[in-house]
């Protein structure tokens, strides 16, 4: 299970930080994995995050199963918004802890 958490953990892109939250956290059927990116908009200007988490995307999508629907905000509109926050997210290394390898959130 280990090996799981690290391949999907290596394909994070630099620069960001990655979050779950919405019903995968609540529901024992959740009808997709809801992913939150918060990135650096000067490593990644002009909306290249997406590319940039495609790998990471495609092996989340092959490990749940779920289709993922990805929410992108540069820190600065995190910070203003707080959405992090707001939606109660959790990092994505400790979502994978719990589903993996039994660790509470």
């Amino acid at each position: 299970m280990k090996e799981i958490i690290e391949k999907i953990l290596l394909q994070v892109p630099s620069y960001t930080q990655i979050y779950v939250f919405g019903s995968v956290l609540k529901s024992c059927q959740p009808g997709d994995l809801d992913i939150i990116v918060v990135y650096d908009s000067k490593a990644y200007p002009n909306a290249k995050i997406y590319n940039a988490c495609k790998d990471m995307n495609k092996i989340l999508f092959e490990t749940f199963k779920l289709p993922i629907d990805l929410t992108v905000l540069s820190y600065s509109e995190n910070d203003s918004i707080n959405f992090v926050k707001e939606v109660k997210a959790i990092e994505l290394k400790h979502f994978l802890r719990s589903r993996f390898l039994n660790k509470r959130i």
